[in-house]
């Protein structure tokens, strides 16, 4: 049993999260207890684990905000967090916080050592943490970064500064911004982050850390031009041949016919 830690003590608890509806068998009474809200883990090379959890209120600390000279808060700067990550290591049974600007829900090492997160709601950008760079220097701030869902949509190759927001109109001189939000994340033998997009039809995101750029791939749903129909993702994952999979709640399991092994 390994009981995580949390690094502010103003921390929320769940047991002060409002009841949807009173239990059958306790009412209103609070029973579950849990600062740390931890989800997902994952052991690195080193035989450390690697958690999502919380360990501090959702504000986030000023290295993440506007004003910031980290190069993800120059280009979008965030606010706010709801969890963040934490490392344990069996060998001298310690437990390490690590703050983050991004909200946190799966995780996933590349080949590199750069660990990626999904946010798994409606959030608006992809992160990414140094792993070699935090154990060289535990630095939080100069280990991390993020980036928003950005579409090439004047098709020049690159993320332009100035894109259309997320409510704004499309303008097809400047990119446009999604939001993305992946829930199940994996990595591409290029080198590309594909994540699993929820809702209804939902789909496929494709991020390239070369350029901070995304695509979306929508899953066919009563679509004329293919007689397959599904919808709404889950879990996903890429096979050793580099063919994203997704569980859908239709009830199927889809290969992708985004082939990362050659790109999209």
């Amino acid at each position: 049993m390994l009981k995580t830690e949390y690094r502010d003590p103003k921390t929320p608890t769940t047991k002060s999260t409002p009841n949807l509806a009173p239990s059958p068998y306790w009412g209103d009474e609070p029973i579950w207890d849990t600062h740390t809200n931890v989800h997902n883990p994952m052991f690195d090379e080193k035989g450390r684990l690697w958690l999502t959890a919380r360990i501090r209120t959702n504000p986030n600390p000023a290295f993440c905000k506007a004003g910031s000279k980290h190069p993800s808060a120059i280009a979008y700067p965030k606010d706010t967090s709801n969890r963040q990550a934490e490392v344990y290591d069996p060998k001298t049974k310690k437990i390490a916080m690590i703050d983050l600007c991004f909200n946190t829900h799966h995780l996933n090492f590349d080949d590199n050592g750069t660990l990626w997160f999904s946010a798994g709601g409606p959030y608006d950008v992809i992160g990414w943490l140094d792993m070699k760079k935090w154990d060289a220097t535990h630095d939080d701030a100069a280990s991390q970064g993020w980036s928003p869902f950005v579409i090439d949509t004047n098709g020049n190759g690159k993320r332009d500064i100035g894109w259309t927001g997320l409510k704004d109109p499309t303008d097809p001189t400047k990119d446009k911004q999604i939001m993305g939000a992946p829930y199940g994340i994996n990595t591409a033998p290029d080198g590309s982050i594909y994540g699993s997009i929820l809702g209804f039809p939902g789909g496929v995101i494709r991020f390239d850390p070369k350029t901070q750029l995304s695509e979306y791939y929508e899953v066919p749903y009563k679509n004329a031009k293919t007689p397959m129909s599904g919808f709404s993702p889950r879990g996903m994952g890429i096979s050793s041949e580099g063919v994203v999979w997704l569980a859908l709640a239709s009830g199927q399991a889809a290969p992708s016919t985004v082939d990362c092994a050659r790109g999209p």
